[in-house]
This record gives structure tokens, C-alpha cells and sequence, in this order.
């Protein structure tokens, strides 16, 4: 019976590229458990992606776009994201701004805003466009320099993060989905934002609609984990609700 049921759902994804967890328990008279768990061994195998209700058609990890063509793609949502993240930093707040290019584009709007804030970074891009602010005090993190990104990690740095309290952390996400959480491309990336999210007493993600259920290897933060999604509304209704279950608030950027 469950090899039946997995075949079923790997034909009605080959047909329809997505399936809905409830037609699979009306027609094989389980349980919504028992669903769940086939699902997330045919996504353990890279088969699908599970997403809010169901699954769709999905590989089994995404490759990482270059820095170059991720800055200049949905440039205009980013931008619109950027706005809705600055509303929320306050004066005399300090904030980690990591180097994904939404993020990027946060710190932009933040420098034009005038607002009074201690920024902490581990891009060397975000940091630039900081130090044009004379509201803004800079802080940038030590480490291992990678040359595609300009971006800071490694464990030289990790050891610095517990001297701060961030009251807001931002930071991008190579995806976030319901079964990963966000994810990103590096584990030294992801170790650091790890360390970050411990330090921090509001934690949001910055992700346009493209971002939401791929699958990508490192889980830098479970859904437990996030306080805020700032998106755009071109994300799915299915998506925003699947955040919202797990108690994130979701702000949608127009």
C-alpha cells in the first residue's frame, strides 16, 4: 500500500506538477500523518518538494546563482522589500545587516532614512554603502574575505558575535520552505548566521517570492526560529499561510 500510494503521488506530480495531501488521504483512506511522513521520505530522496497542503514537482538541491545576476533580478521588489524591512529599525538600535543582495538593498534605504543605529555586517558591499550615512555607525565583521560576494565568514568571526545584542538581525535566505526552514548555499555562511540569530531579540528575513521552496543543502534557521518575513506580493497565499501556522508574522511589500 505505500509503495501504491508513493507511485500515485509521483504520477499525479508528473501530470499536474503538484498534489494536495488531502486528495491523497480521500483516496487511499489514511491518515493526514500518514501522508506527511511519505512525503517527507519522497523529498528525503530529492523526489519532490513539500510545500503548505501538499507537494509539487521539485529538485533535489538548486544551484547558486552568481552575485552579479542575483543583484539586477527583481531589483524592483527587493527595492519594495527594502522600504517595508527600514520601517521597523528604530533609533539607537543595533542591527546586523548580512550580505545577500536584498539585504544589500536594505542597507541602502537605511542609509538614506537618516535614522540613528549601530549596523554590524559581514559585507564589505553593505558596510560601502553604510559609511555614506553620518547617522550610522559601522561595524564590520573579521574573517575570511570571499572574493565573489565581498563577503565575510569563517570561524574568525564567529567568536566577535557574542559581545553584541542585536535588537534586529536581517538577513536574506537562498530559500524557506515549510521542511528546510531558510536555507543557504555555504555552510560557513550558515554556521555564522546561526551564531547571529542566538544573539538577536528580532530575527527577519528579507525574501522576494523566488526564494520560497527550493531545496537548498545548509538550514541556517527553522520556522521556530523567525520572527518576520518581508516579501512580495507575488508570494502564493499557500506559502504565506504555511509561515503564519508557525507563528511568523509575514509583512507583504507592494
Amino acid at each position: 500500500m505505500k509503495l501504491e500510494r508513493k507511485d500515485y503521488i509521483l504520477d499525479t506530480l508528473r501530470k499536474d506538477k503538484k498534489i494536495k495531501a488531502q486528495d491523497i488521504v480521500q483516496r487511499f483512506s489514511v491518515t493526514m500523518e500518514t501522508v506527511r511522513r511519505d512525503l517527507e521520505e519522497l523529498e528525503e530522496q530529492g523526489l519532490l518538494r513539500r510545500v503548505y497542503g501538499g507537494a509539487i514537482e521539485g529538485r533535489i538541491y538548486e544551484p547558486e546563482p552568481s552575485y552579479d545576476s542575483r543583484s539586477v533580478t527583481r531589483l524592483a521588489e527587493k527595492q519594495a522589500i527594502a522600504r517595508k524591512t527600514v520601517e521597523m529599525i528604530e533609533d539607537e538600535e543595533a542591527v546586523f545587516i548580512d550580505g545577500g543582495t536584498t539585504a544589500l538593498e536594505v542597507a541602502k534605504e537605511l542609509a538614506s532614512s537618516g535614522k540613528k543605529v549601530v549596523c554590524v555586517t559581514n559585507a564589505l558591499s553593505v558596510a560601502q554603502v553604510l559609511l555614506t550615512s553620518d547617522s550610522i555607525k559601522v561595524i564590520i565583521l573579521g574573517g575570511l574575505l570571499n572574493k565573489n560576494d565581498g563577503t565575510v565568514t569563517n570561524m574568525l568571526n564567529s567568536y566577535d558575535i557574542g559581545v553584541f545584542n542585536f535588537q534586529k538581525t536581517i538577513m536574506g535566505a537562498a530559500s524557506i520552505s515549510p521542511s528546510q526552514g531558510v536555507t543557504d548555499y555555504s555552510l560557513d555562511v550558515t554556521i555564522l548566521k546561526k551564531y547571529i540569530i542566538d544573539q538577536s531579540d528580532k530575527v527577519i528575513f528579507v525574501a522576494d517570492h523566488s526564494k520560497f521552496n527550493k531545496r537548498v543543502r545548509y538550514t541556517v534557521a527553522s520556522y521556530r526560529d523567525i520572527d518576520v518575513i518581508v516579501t512580495d506580493s507575488k508570494t502564493s497565499e499557500d506559502d504565506i499561510r504555511s509561515c503564519q501556522a508557525d507563528g511568523i508574522e509575514v509583512i507583504i511589500a507592494d
